[in-house]
Formats: C-alpha cells, structure tokens, sequence
C-alpha cells in the first residue's frame, strides 16, 4: 500500500517528480513533504541521473522546448499514468526490506522492481528498477 500510494502521488503532482529530480524550478518548500516516503539515497540516485542527463542532452542547461532531463517519471518509470490498477508482486520480503515488482494491467511485463526499507513504523522507497533500464540506487 505505502508504494502504491508513492506512486500515485507522483502520477497525480508534476511537483513530486520535480522534486525527485531536483529540478531548479521545483518548490523546495514541499521538499521536506515528499522525502518523508523516500530514502535520501535514492534522492541522490534521481538526482544525479537528471544531472547527467541534462548534461549529455543539453551541455548542462535546461533548454526550452528540448527534452533535456530523464523525460519520464522515475517513480513510476513511465511517462504516463495508468487509469486502471497496476499488479504489484513482491519479489522478496524481510523484516527490514522488500522487494515489490509491478506490471501494468494490460501488459504481461514488469515495468518497475522497487526496494523498500523499513523506517520505524512504516515503509519508505530505496531503490527503482525501470525495466529494462535505468536503475536507481539498487544496490543490494
């Protein structure tokens, strides 16, 4: 439940991938709101490919009208939101950790494998894998 509400909220707020980008035009007040379900490893993971990106595409400079960053959400992996109920599986699960993939409804291939931690009472995301590429902070 903890992930798919993360991913639906990123689906839901332009703002929220802004945030996991760390894009200049972002509001940092809402910064604190949204990495409370986000481990800052994986920020820095999101972070460093926008970073890189921007830098192959576009000498390091946002352009207007090009495609300079990662041109997808990487919280879902997708550019576009599902209408209907993705099918989430978990991979592996411990105490402190689980692994969750998730399928779209129409589609017999996974999208996405995510890692989540426990942090107190709850679950927080550590790690995306876009299938089949890229990888963000899943180190095991």
């Amino acid at each position: 439940m903890a992930l798919d509400a993360i991913i639906r909220n990123s689906e839901r707020d332009d703002s929220y991938v802004d945030f996991a980008i760390k894009a200049p035009w972002r509001n940092k007040g809402k910064d604190h709101q949204y990495g409370q379900n986000v481990s800052k490893g994986l920020q820095s993971a999101w972070a460093k490919a926008e970073t890189l990106s921007v830098q192959k595409n576009c000498k390091g400079k946002y352009l207007d009208g090009e495609l300079c960053g990662l041109g997808f959400n990487p919280v879902s992996c997708a550019q576009d939101a599902s209408g209907e109920a993705y099918l989430y599986q978990t991979e592996a699960k411990g105490a402190q950790i689980a692994i969750i993939s998730y399928r779209w409804p129409r589609s017999g291939d996974i999208v996405a494998t995510y890692k989540m931690i426990r942090q107190g009472d709850g679950w927080i995301l550590d790690g995306v894998s876009c299938h089949p590429t890229p990888s963000f902070n899943m180190k095991k």
